[in-house]
């Protein structure tokens, strides 16, 4: 999940290097850059989006190793299959999709806690930082057509920074640590770039403070993915879990994060500034770590019961069927 959305992350950075290169292309048989930069994207984006029909896997239940593109042997395409199967216990039920599930999914607190988290942790910062990274970055003291270039680092930096988080997160078991350490790494880089735009010659740090931020908020995605999914078992309440996330967390983005930075209180964007800040300490920091005390006292409540106690009380169907209400599932902190 952290190199998926850390693809998201890299193509931040080639798309300034493609508008820095469409800049230059500015009434070029008579069309503007503007124009240009549509045609260019859009013909790679309609290429690959052609392409991953062909490139996708199938779910592991449908894996074949005949099919084109197969990069899985027969063994390993069966392990796939029978490891998503008993994710949950020897017991492995058959998950077909019912409303019901969606319907659980939406009455569930965990999703709001989520949703909350990448929507004011996540979408909005990162939509504000999209949107204006190469104004701020002109504001610098660089040119238009320059500073596209020069948003570039920041976002190779923040793709390290994403896939590395991700990774260390998934090794040690530690979500909550992850994601608050990416909140905190970005809400670093927002105040130390709300603090430098208003002195002169404070250029650099200004631009230390963006790769610090759009480090941050891009590491925080994957780790709510990921922490979504490891604590909804059922395949079906899952993925409206993470549809709920991703729907209100675009609505988010687009609809407030892209315009909470005002050109007109360019440079020192105090509205911008102010509620990047305030989203992601009360928006984000808050309610992560509510979600993560929640969870633990879960856990610490279904350590009192012993296996044993349980096993004797329920058959192993009945605590398949309670997925995560199980008492011997433990959620995922």
């Amino acid at each position: 999940m952290s190199i998926f959305y850390g693809a998201n992350t890299a193509a931040g950075a080639f798309g300034g290097v493609i508008a820095y290169g469409v800049g230059n292309l500015d009434y070029v048989h008579g069309w503007r850059a503007w124009r240009w930069l549509f045609l260019i994207e859009g013909l790679i984006t309609v290429f690959f989006g052609i392409m991953s029909y062909f490139m996708l896997p199938p779910f592991p239940q449908d894996y074949s190793a005949n099919d084109r593109f197969s990069w899985l042997t027969p063994d390993e395409a069966l392990y796939a299959r029978l490891r998503t199967k008993y994710a949950n216990g020897p017991h492995a039920p058959t998950y077909e999709f019912q409303w019901k599930d969606v319907i659980a999914a939406a009455k569930d607190r965990k999703t709001y806690f989520m949703m909350l988290m990448f929507w004011w942790g996540g979408s909005v910062p990162t939509y504000a930082l999209s949107y204006t990274l190469p104004t701020m970055v002109k504001s610098l003291g660089y040119t238009a057509v320059k500073a596209q270039a020069l948003t570039t680092p920041p976002y190779i930096f923040a793709t390290i920074v994403c896939i590395t988080v991700g990774v260390l997160s998934d090794r040690y078991k530690r979500r909550y640590i992850a994601i608050m350490s990416a909140y905190t790494l970005g809400l670093i880089g927002i105040i130390i770039l709300w603090i430098t735009v208003h002195y002169a010659g404070l250029y650099a740090v200004s631009y230390f403070a963006i790769f610090l931020a759009a480090a941050g908020y891009a590491a925080q995605a994957p780790i709510v993915g990921a922490w979504t999914a490891e604590n909804f078992p059922n395949p079906s309440k899952r993925a409206a879990a993470i549809g709920f996330l991703m729907l209100f967390g675009s609505i988010g983005g687009g609809s407030i994060g892209s315009n909470i930075f005002l050109g007109s209180q360019a440079p020192t964007y105090p509205l911008g500034f102010g509620f990047a800040v305030g989203a992601t300490v009360i928006g984000a920091m808050i309610p992560a770590t509510l979600h993560y005390v929640l969870l633990v006292r879960d856990n610490r409540q279904r350590d009192q019961v012993t296996e044993e106690e349980v096993l004797n009380k329920y058959s192993p169907e009945e605590l398949s069927r309670m997925e995560e209400h199980s008492p011997l599932f433990r959620y995922s902190t």
